[in-house]
C-alpha cells in the first residue's frame, strides 16, 4: 500500500531534520540499500509527498543528487 511506505519515509525525513534541523538530507541518505527496488520504493513515495507539499525536492545537474527539504516541520 503506497499510503504505508508515504507515512514511513515521511517519518524518516521527519526525523532526520528533528535530530539535527542543519543537516542537509538527500536521496541517496535515505535509501536502505542501493538495490533497485528500495530506490523506487523511496523515490515514488517521495514524489507523492512532494504532490501533497510536505517537502520539496531539489536537483542541481541532471542525473545528480535528490535534496529533500522538509516544508512542514510540525509533528502530526
Amino acid at each position: 500500500d503506497i499510503t504505508l511506505i508515504m507515512r514511513e519515509v515521511y517519518s524518516r525525513v521527519r526525523s532526520w531534520f528533528t535530530n539535527d534541523s542543519r543537516k542537509k538530507l538527500t536521496f541517496t541518505q535515505l535509501l536502505p540499500s542501493q538495490s533497485k527496488e528500495d530506490k523506487v520504493f523511496t523515490f515514488v513515495p517521495l514524489l507523492h509527498l512532494s504532490n501533497q507539499r510536505k517537502l520539496d525536492l531539489f536537483q542541481e545537474v541532471h542525473f545528480g543528487e535528490i535534496e529533500v527539504r522538509l516544508l512542514n516541520k510540525k509533528v502530526q
